[in-house]
């Protein structure tokens, strides 16, 4: 037993003394992880898990220690659905990469530096980035979506195959020991030949610099080849060429002189290191102009539209509505194919665009459309004691007005149509201030104010237009509505003064919902304003209290009238006024308007007074001072 303990605890005690480094290799063990931000690509990802040597298990994730990285030297992937290689640069110590039949779109080889073949034909790639890769020595690019190859830090390439790809030029003039190269089937799709007079040719400086001209021949006979300028004349229309370029030669150096080299080698000649290319072409005929028969659609944003009649709302500016010119067949056509003006298209009126066409048609056109005034604003419809008056804002260059009315109909419990009612010329109208026009008392009207422009003949359509006659284009617009209910005035009878308080009568009217009556001591009505409302229409006075005695009070009433929760207003009555005081003082005095005097009504002066200057009061005899009077001096009133 005591053998046995000695044994653990000498264990315990190595352990102990070994190194710290030894102890963490299992934290520091986990060099690569291998997880989505390292291997992006989870079918990449999958095979790196599965085709290399690496750590971990599902649980606790896959991990690659440094020597598993660096002992990476050659990967083979190919057709295994991979899109994207990103996480390859991990494995610097990478020798061989073959990654053919996959969807790689791009590749980047940059930290691959010991890198010596790489295969990744059969790809979707656009773009392969070799830098810093001098020792590479195969390269098989071919099957792809090429349009360069920059392969100037390869210089030690002895194998290179880009065939199938869409690289116009390609320059291989240094790299000296190339012994394979291939780089035939060059497609060069969707170019445009040109057409003139005739002649059908082509631009080869659309797709490469004017200096790669030296490199380029053309080995069908029955093609004109111009190396100046780039120009392919073709003797009839062709859907494709193909032309060869020189990769062996530096359009910057000229020919490349070769050194010697060892017969091992047996490099290829600069003249062998030519390429293929077919560029796809298409002419477009030019077509006869034919006569325009399309028709023009103005834009909805820009214009509004009346039934089927487009029209603008005048501002004192040239009107210029956007439109689409359609040809018969619906299709659109290009301003490249015509010029356009607009006309007569400042004033209400008729404008109109006129189209020139040219390129592929011929011929003119236009399209018109109306310059309504803009809508007139109403700013007050009131009562009045003729009618009802409505004022409205000036609208510019309107010669006149139109009024339309529509009023409420108990019987539809709805609006009539509205009426063209009256035509003026100035800002504001009485609506019943005569006999052909009529407002009736508790009726609901609506109006609305439209402006004309001064008659004239439409230089357009050679019509008369504008004036008062007619409901038509004519017209401005009709601007917001407002309504009112007619009220009609109400008349002050009589004040009566009491003490600290005063008697209002008036003649009532059961056609409205009730009163409102004003008391004040100031005749403008402007403060001090004690209101009072009356709800009971069949109400014919009211006393109004808590009046200071010997004070002026002034006094007026209106009548209201309450319709689907709005309240209406008629105009104020003829303004009363009267002094408070107490009615116990009021006596009867008889009042000379020729002597300004007053008398007791039994004194015998009062027998001479004519008909004409006497006045008969009842009140109290400051009153009767305050109105200029003097006492009699026979019966000293």
């Amino acid at each position: 037993m005591k053998k046995g303990f000695s044994l653990l605890l000498a264990i315990i005690m190595l352990l102990l003394l070994l190194p710290a480094s030894v102890r963490n290799a299992a934290a520091d063990d986990r060099f690569l992880e291998i997880n989505e931000t390292n291997f992006p690509d989870e079918y990449f990802r999958a095979w790196v898990i599965d085709e290399l040597s690496v750590s971990g298990d599902d649980e606790s994730g896959y991990y690659m220690t440094e020597a598993q990285v660096e002992n990476v030297t050659a990967i083979d992937c190919s057709e295994c659905w991979i899109g994207s290689l990103a996480g390859i640069e991990h494995f610097t110590s990478l020798t061989v990469l073959r990654c053919t039949g996959n969807r790689l779109s791009e590749l980047d080889i940059s930290k691959n530096t010991a890198l010596k073949e790489l295969r990744c034909n059969s790809n979707r790639l656009t773009s392969i980035k070799i830098v810093n890769n001098a020792a590479l020595l195969k390269l098989d690019c071919s099957d792809n979506h090429l349009t360069s190859l920059d392969l100037s830090s390869c210089t030690k390439l002895s194998e290179l195959c880009c065939d199938n790809n869409h690289m116009p030029i390609l320059n291989v003039s240094k790299l000296k020991d190339l012994t394979q190269f291939s780089a035939d089937g060059q497609t060069i799709e969707g170019q445009e030949g040109q057409l003139d007079n005739g002649a059908y040719f082509y631009e080869l400086t659309s797709i490469m610099a004017k200096k790669c001209l030296s490199n380029v021949t053309v080995p069908d006979s029955t093609i004109t080849f111009q190396k100046g300028s780039g120009k392919v004349i073709f003797t009839s229309e062709v859907d494709s060429f193909v032309y060869r370029y020189d990769a062996g030669t530096d359009p910057d150096d000229g020919d490349i002189v070769l050194p010697e080299l060892p017969v091992s080698i047996n490099p290829i000649k600069a003249s062998q290191k030519r390429m293929e290319v077919r560029v796809y072409l298409t002419f477009e005929h030019p077509q006869e102009p034919q006569a325009f028969d399309g028709t023009i659609e103005w834009n909805a944003e820009d214009v509004q539209f009346k039934g089927k009649t487009p029209y603008v709302i005048a501002n004192g500016s040239a009107q210029t509505p956007g439109f689409t010119v359609k040809a018969a067949d619906g299709s659109t056509i290009d301003e490249t194919n015509y010029t356009y003006e607009y006309r007569e298209n400042t004033d209400a009126g008729t404008g109109y665009v006129l189209l020139t066409f040219c390129g592929a048609y011929t011929g003119t056109a236009r399209a018109w459309f109306k310059i309504y005034l803009p809508p007139t604003d109403v700013t007050t419809v009131e009562n009045v004691s003729n009618g009802v008056r409505i004022r409205w804002n000036p609208v510019e260059g309107a010669a006149g007005y139109v009024i339309y009315r529509r009023a409420w109909s108990s019987t539809t419990n709805g609006w009539t149509d509205f009426v063209r009612w009256y035509n003026v010329t100035g800002l504001e109208w009485i609506d019943g201030s005569d006999t052909n026009h009529k407002v009736y008392a508790g009726t609901r009207y609506q109006y609305g104010v439209k402006a004309y422009f001064a008659r004239r003949t439409d230089p357009v359509t050679g019509a008369v237009i504008g004036g008062n006659v007619g409901d038509n284009y004519n017209l401005g617009e009709v601007g917001p509505l407002k309504t009112t209910v007619r009220i009609t005035t109400r008349v002050l009878n009589s004040l009566t003064p009491g003490k600290n308080k005063l008697i209002v009568k008036w003649t009532p009217s059961s056609v409205f919902s009730g009163y409102q009556c004003q008391v004040t001591t100031d005749s403008a009505f402007a403060k001090n304003v004690k209101t009072i409302r009356i709800n009971d229409p069949k109400t014919a006075q009211i006393t109004a209290t808590d009046l200071k005695d010997k004070t002026v009070y002034y006094v007026r009433l209106r009548s209201y009238h309450v319709f689907e929760g709005m309240t209406y207003f008629g105009e104020w009555s003829n303004v009363l006024n009267c002094k408070v005081q107490d009615p116990a003082t009021f006596r009867s005095y008889v009042m000379n308007r020729s002597t300004l005097k007053f008398h007791h009504p039994g004194c015998k002066d009062v027998a001479k007074i004519a008909a004409e200057n006497r006045i008969d009061f009842y009140g109290s005899r400051d009153d009767v001072i305050e109105q200029g009077y003097s006492p009699c001096g026979h019966c000293h009133p």
